[in-house]
């Protein structure tokens, strides 16, 4: 066996044992034993890291997240009062029961759904041609482009009030449509939010606090980063739209349209059921060099941000969580990607947060490895968690 061999072995042992002593609520206890021996100074320059991660997985150029729609869009022969999209991929099982939760709604409200069979191989196309004569579905066939790709092609078409996405492997919990929409119209509302559950092997599980109904002054410190379980008014991606090609495409949710938001709300009642299984990006995604598009994702939201005038400061809280998910989804890659991704977000750091002062306690450890570029301590604190 090969010293990287080993090497790779050893990582990968001490990954399993903090999972496992996470799993006995010792991690803490764990990092604040082992945290001085573990703290290491990243010896990377940043022009390095950039090197590694773009041979390891080179960025994309041509992923844009603004568009400029002509002045007929959403504006269709009928407007609704929602666009229900829906992105399907090789899951025709899981879309026939996403598509029943949707038919089994009751409301007062009218809905368009836009179905985007995204170059699926499975039977999906044969299995949506019995929903070909709906009148409140739109059928779209087209090759792959990707979750992002299909999403866009949907709200090209979109004629509506507001917006909900929702994912063909989930289900739409009942009432869910009138709930959201009653409280967007009663309180003019930009973005209303519900409630979720977990599906797993057929049982309905919750991993959450549960909102209150209520008006939201900051959406950014009271509203999930997933785009799903809420309702958009459509006008917010008149001049958004996902960035195609890259993974984690939803973080333009918190970064980008929270920020543009006006009033928002949240809603008491379960509105959706997130359906967890081993084919789900999260999943399938462990230990590939993709995963460098959780730093990718972020510089390209910054860029964003400056070109919209949107300021950082208040953000700072997010990026912090964006740094510790970025490496625990980065665990399972080589050490040296790892530390590159890291000091990265040092950089990023750098350029827009280098005289912020305060965070909340939890994220105090983060900041702290960024000042000081400490990957060794970091490295330790994105596995525990």
């Amino acid at each position: 066996m090969s010293f990287e061999s080993i090497n790779t072995y050893c990582d990968k042992s001490m990954l399993y044992t903090l999972k496992v002593l996470k799993r006995l609520h010792l991690g803490k206890t764990v990092n604040a034993l082992l945290r001085r021996p573990f703290s290491k100074k990243s010896d990377l320059t940043y022009s390095m890291a950039q090197e590694i991660m773009h041979n390891a997985h080179p960025k994309l150029t041509d992923s844009s997240v603004f568009i400029e729609r002509d002045e007929n869009w959403n504006k269709g022969e009928v407007h609704y009062n929602l666009t229900v999209v829906i992105p399907t991929y090789n899951c025709a099982d899981y879309l026939m029961r996403c598509l029943r939760s949707l038919l089994a709604q009751k409301t007062e409200y009218s809905w368009q759904a836009i179905v985007v069979n995204d170059g699926a191989t499975d039977d999906t196309a044969q299995r949506l041609r019995r929903f070909e004569k709906h009148p409140n579905i739109k059928i779209i066939t087209q090759e792959n482009r990707g979750l992002s790709g299909a999403r866009n092609t949907a709200l090209h078409y979109c004629s509506s009030d507001y917006t909900l996405l929702l994912d063909s492997d989930d289900l739409l919990a009942k009432n869910a449509i009138q709930n959201l929409l009653s409280y967007a119209y009663a309180n003019d509302l930009d973005i209303v939010e519900g409630n979720y559950l977990n599906l797993q092997d057929g049982k309905l599980h919750r991993d959450s606090e549960f909102h209150k109904t209520e008006i939201v002054e900051s959406p950014l410190y009271v509203l999930t980063g997933f785009p799903w379980m809420k309702t958009f008014k459509t006008e917010l991606f008149r001049t958004i739209q996902f960035p195609e090609g890259y993974l984690y495409e939803d973080t333009i949710v918190s970064f980008l349209m929270y920020p543009l938001a006006g009033k928002c709300g949240t809603i008491e009642d379960v509105v959706y059921y997130y359906r967890r299984h081993g084919a789900s990006l999260s999943f399938a995604s462990k230990g590939r060099p993709r995963n460098i598009e959780t730093f990718y994702i972020a510089e390209l939201m910054y860029d964003c941000m400056k070109l919209q005038n949107i300021d950082p400061a208040p953000l700072y809280e997010l990026f912090l969580s964006h740094v510790l998910l970025s490496g625990n989804r980065m665990a399972y890659c080589e050490k040296q990607l790892r530390e590159a991704v890291f000091v990265g977000f040092c950089e990023l750091h750098e350029k827009y947060y280098s005289n912020a002062e305060n965070c909340s306690k939890e994220s105090l450890e983060i900041r702290e490895c960024l000042l000081n570029k400490d990957f060794g301590r970091f490295d330790l604190l994105s596995r525990l968690n």
